[in-house]
């Protein structure tokens, strides 16, 4: 015989299945699909709730993985509507760069243009007014993209970072909050943690 407490869970859990159900019927998203469809067998995209660990050895190319699925979020979420929050701490790399890399990304895939962080920080010659005039009437684009992605390096410790996502999600009740960190090595101690 089900306890009270069995019953409250099996009747939470099967109201939760329907809502899941409607909401895909109605057109809407339970989760942000990724676009990687040789691994679509073994993992179909994000769902709020998931925790997900990328591991590998240094200069493997684990920070470049993330921010690509982190493009697929953004460009889902502005071609869908889907209600997303991105806090991508940056706990390895300062802001700007970090900034710049997503910038040559997307002037690559929004007008196949090919510039590098180095040709956008004028490191060998000035960066060509042409491509400036192209990063300035994109400004429409990136005030979306920043009202997604918040890319934050001054927090690094385990409850700075925790008060930004509670924050964000007091903020942002109805959205997905995507939390990335990058890396997991860069994370601080607190203030009131002890050094064994």
């Amino acid at each position: 015989k089900m306890s009270e407490k069995e019953k409250n869970t099996y009747e939470k859990l099967v109201e939760d299945i329907i809502n899941k159900k409607k909401n895909k019927e109605v057109g809407n998203h339970n989760m942000i699909p990724i676009s990687y469809t040789r691994y679509l067998e073994y993992f179909e995209g994000f769902c709020p709730g998931d925790y997900i660990g990328v591991l590998g050895n240094t200069g493997s190319g684990k920070s470049r993985l993330v921010r690509s699925w982190m493009y697929d979020m953004v460009d889902f979420a502005m071609d869908t509507g889907y209600k997303l929050k991105v806090l991508y701490f940056s706990l390895e790399d300062p802001k700007m760069p970090v900034a710049k890399k997503i910038m040559s990304h997307y002037l690559y895939k929004r007008h196949n243009i090919s510039l590098s962080s180095k040709a956008l920080n004028s490191q060998k010659s000035p960066l060509d007014d042409k491509y400036l005039s192209v990063i300035e009437k994109d400004k429409g684009f990136w005030y979306q993209f920043y009202n997604i992605v918040h890319v934050i390096n001054v927090d690094s410790s385990p409850d700075q970072i925790q008060a930004r996502v509670l924050s964000a999600k007091t903020k942002y009740p109805d959205h997905h909050i995507v939390v990335i960190i990058d890396n997991q090595s860069n994370i601080t101690q607190d203030s009131g943690d002890v050094s064994e």
